[in-house]
């Protein structure tokens, strides 16, 4: 009888559990206990070699420990208990840093007001500057502040900074940029278009608000949303 086996038949013993009780405790069959506790399959005559996922069930189920149930099974090493222990611990050690090092506050210009209803976009005189938790190859190059609720279905509401990377066109259908239509209106609306139409569609997230059609050179895209805070954000 190996010594895994035999350990654990001494456990079951001492805590007066049958070969029953311990197949109810565990999930495993009462067979494969027996077997485990022999170190062999007693139809086959081949030896047994229970895995991880059983020996865990059994240590569950004894109040044992699990690491002791695999160095006695030869799964893992003396000490790997400790190295692994040191492991974890250098790991979330790691994880704690790269998530420190990923982020960084910076300031961004705020580029006075832009209304997502149906204001004027105003000209580009910096009027303050917010503090933003940027991803590193990440940082929008400025802010504006929404009026209006005409994308409050994507939760973007009145007074909330929405933050921009400037372009002038974007790279997927669909999404939402500041745009000016026909040198008048400044505004917050995703921008889809289609291969067979001429035009480009300006869409509110707003059932009360109308699309806009217009031809390209009808419209200017001031920059990309890269993303917005609620209207709570302070300012520096």
């Amino acid at each position: 009888m190996n010594n895994l086996g035999k350990y654990l038949e001494q456990v079951r013993r001492e805590k007066k559990f049958s070969l029953r009780e311990a197949a109810q405790k565990s999930d495993l069959s009462y067979t494969y206990i027996r077997d485990i506790e022999l170190g062999m399959n007693r139809k086959t005559k081949k030896k047994v070699k229970p895995s991880p996922d059983s020996l865990k069930k059994l240590a569950e189920a004894y109040g044992i420990e699990y690491y002791e149930l695999l160095q006695k099974a030869g799964i893992i090493d003396e000490g790997t208990e400790s190295a692994l222990d040191e492991a974890n611990s250098k790991l979330d050690k790691l994880i704690e840093e790269t998530v420190n090092n990923s982020t960084h506050i910076g300031t961004i210009p705020l580029i006075r007001t832009i209304c997502a209803g149906d204001g004027i976009i105003a000209t580009e005189n910096i009027e303050d500057y917010v503090a933003y938790p940027l991803l590193k190859g990440n940082k929008p190059d400025y802010a504006l502040r929404v009026q209006g609720d005409s994308m409050k279905d994507v939760g973007i509401d009145d007074g909330d900074i929405v933050f921009l990377k400037a372009a002038n066109w974007v790279e997927k259908n669909g999404q939402i940029v500041a745009v000016i239509f026909n040198g008048e209106e400044g505004t917050l609306k995703r921008v889809y278009w289609d291969e067979i139409d001429p035009k480009v569609r300006l869409v509110p997230e707003n059932k009360n608000y109308k699309q806009i059609e217009a031809y390209p050179n009808e419209i200017h895209i001031c920059g990309v949303y890269a993303g917005h805070f609620k209207s709570e954000f302070q300012m520096l």
